[in-house]
């Protein structure tokens, strides 16, 4: 086992045969337990090292720094984004209304995307729907980041997403039921 130790005096890398890891009950302190093994402690560059041999070397192990991370506001209730001015509070009553919303577009995306010829590749429209939901969900997630930092009016929403998707679907649609050849005769 090897391990590098920072400490207030410098760097010591540390080589064991043995170690485990234990944590106090009672403080929840962490440390870790290093057997039959060598300290190597000076400055890193230099060949001025001091060499020790140990049985049992015990160090303790400082936990990270926990960073905290507020997400208030997508546990808030609609009514109280509502009723709120705050941009980002109107991007995510966006983005929940949008949700909901994009199942229906995707579903009504898939009829003309799950019908195919005979002696036609069976994955290729699979590709195009794949395709299809990570622009849709990219373009919402824009939109989404678009409302918060005020390039886009929180009225408009997500609503030109859906538009644009479904104008998608209906175009497929039609021309899967041959709409534009009908019109030309």
């Amino acid at each position: 086992m090897l391990a590098q130790i920072q400490e207030s005096g410098g760097t010591s890398f540390v080589s064991a045969r043995h170690g485990e890891q234990s944590v106090d009950t009672e403080s929840g302190e962490r440390s870790v337990i290093l057997r039959d093994g060598y300290r190597y402690q000076g400055e890193a560059g230099t060949p001025q090292f001091d060499v020790m041999r140990f049985e049992t070397l015990t160090t303790r192990i400082a936990p990270p720094e926990f960073i905290y991370f507020n997400t208030k506001r997508k546990i808030q209730s609609t009514a109280t984004l509502l009723a709120s001015d705050d941009l980002q509070d109107r991007a995510e009553v966006a983005w929940r209304v949008a949700a909901p919303i994009s199942v229906f577009v995707l579903a009504l995306l898939a009829v003309p995307l799950s019908h195919i010829q005979p002696r036609q590749g069976r994955y290729g429209k699979l590709v195009l729907g794949i395709l299809a939901y990570l622009v849709y969900s990219q373009l919402m997630g824009l939109g989404q980041a678009w409302i918060a930092k005020g390039k886009i009016p929180p009225e408009v929403g997500l609503w030109w997403v859906h538009a644009l998707m479904l104008g998608a679907a209906l175009l497929l649609i039609a021309r899967r039921q041959n709409l534009f050849r009908r019109r030309r005769a």
